[in-house]
This record gives C-alpha cells, structure tokens and sequence, in this order.
C-alpha cells in the first residue's frame, strides 16, 4: 500500500505506517482504534489528503491527487457508521476536495450516506447534475485561462504559452475526446537515460498530464474525455501539461506533487 505523509495543510504519500493501520480498522469496522489513532497521531479529520492507493475509499484511491479528508473518504466507501463517526469528531460536510471542488455529500456512494449529508448541509448547497462540457464552454474556458488564444479549425485551439512552448487543444465531439499537447524536444539525439525519466516521470511525477512520443517528438499531453471535464480539472491541465514541459530535462513534472511507491524509485 502506498502511504500518506504530512506536508504542511495536506497528506502526501510518503512513509506513514500508521496510516495503514486507520485504513484497516475502518475497513473492519473499528472505530474506537480509529478514534485513537487520530488521537495519537493529532490528526485533524478535516485534514486533505493526498490519495494513491488505498484499500478503503476505492471511488477516490485512484484519483490521483485527489485532495479529500477522512469524511470524503468514508462518503465515497459508503461507509455510514464511519461517517457519523468523522462528522462527531469534527469533519465538515461542506469542505471540498482540492481537485474536483467535491463535497462529502457528491461523493457519497450509498443512499443512506447522502441522506445523512442532506440534513447537515444547507439545501442550496445539495449537488446537481453538472452540465455536460461542451467544445464551446471549453473554448470559452481556455480563452480566460490561455492568453492570445486562437481557433486554428473548429474545436481546434493554439497558443504560445510559458517559455515559448506551442500549446495546443484538440477536440472530437462525436467520440467524446479532447487533449491538450505541447511539443517539447526531438527525440532523435535524447539519450535513453533521458527517455527512461521521462517514462519514470509518468509513473511518479507527472499526474494527470504525461509524456508520449509521435513522430519523432516528445510530447507533453493530457488526454481526456470531453463531457465529463469540470473547468477546475481543465484549468488544472492546462497548468500541469505547461508544468511538464517547462520542467523536462529538470524536474520532470507537472506540479509539486509526487508518488513514491514500492515499485521504482523516483527520479
């Protein structure tokens, strides 16, 4: 199991044994050793967690990132007693994720679950179904988000952006895919050292955008269904495949964030 490990406002993942004994007492139901690990430990449930694999709270182990406290992650298990148990010890059903700007109460993945959530939080604030992203409110997205932005062909967007790097955003309707890339190198004289970090970068470093090569190029990309992008996870991208690139042949990767698990090592 990969681990959690603090850093400053949030959990990473790092080596944090303990984490793995919290994550089996909720798994087996029990909640006074849960209690006391957060006492031991001083953990404020309403703490964000920086999530890689776990065995409890599936629906956001593999988000990648994904900021959530202990109430998200108990909502998304579905796990009644184990919210009831966060929200007396303080967890906030109103507090979002930092990725997907989700409550408790969006992530929740039983009925009973929600209907608890419902009677803590303001009506207003109930979720809705989200609109489904469209080329033109992406377009409209990018505008703000890119500056000097073009149309290049429908759904089809370019600008310069960072240190002179060519992004650009290509969109399918009809097949529900889009995907932002930036050309960064000529792969012809990269050493292989070089490629396998780039490689080693996906695994560990890069999140939601990653490297690939075409056509002799390396690339950084970010590729995704259409529909179902929010504009936080668009601005998001846009930050991260620019990160890539900028960082390649440095850092190798799209935010400050990073994996350290059993398999490999970091770069």
């Amino acid at each position: 199991m990969e681990r959690l490990l603090k850093t400053g406002n949030t959990w990473g993942v790092g080596d944090a044994p303990w984490i793995d004994s919290l994550f089996d007492n909720l798994k087996n139901k029990k909640y006074d050793e849960v209690k006391l690990v957060l006492k031991e430990k001083n953990i404020d449930v309403n703490q964000l967690m920086l999530l890689g694999w776990t065995s409890y709270g599936g629906t956001l182990a593999w988000k990648a990132g994904y900021g959530a406290s202990l109430l998200h992650l108990t909502a998304a298990e579905g796990d009644l007693e184990a919210v009831k148990l966060m929200v007396e010890l303080g967890g906030d059903p109103c507090l979002k994720t930092t990725a997907g700007r989700e409550t408790a109460l969006d992530l929740a993945s039983s009925s009973e679950v929600r209907e608890y959530l419902k009677t803590l939080v303001p009506e207003d604030s109930h979720p809705v179904s989200s609109p489904k992203m469209t080329v033109s409110q992406l377009a409209k997205i990018l505008e703000h988000k890119v500056p000097n932005l073009i149309t290049t062909r429908h759904g089809c967007f370019e600008a310069t952006v960072g240190e002179g790097f060519n992004f650009q955003c290509m969109t399918c309707e009809s097949y529900d895919r889009m995907r932002f890339i930036i050309p960064v190198l000529k792969v012809d004289n990269l050493p292989r050292e070089f490629l396998l970090k780039c490689l080693s970068a996906n695994f560990h470093k890069a999140l939601d955008a990653k490297y690939a090569v075409n056509d002799g190029v390396l690339w950084s990309t970010f590729i995704h269904p259409l529909s179902s992008l929010t504009t936080a996870q668009i601005e998001d991208a846009v930050d991260q495949v620019i990160t890539l690139a900028s960082t390649t042949g440095t850092k190798f990767c799209s935010s400050g964030l990073q994996f350290v698990g059993n398999v490999g090592k970091m770069v």
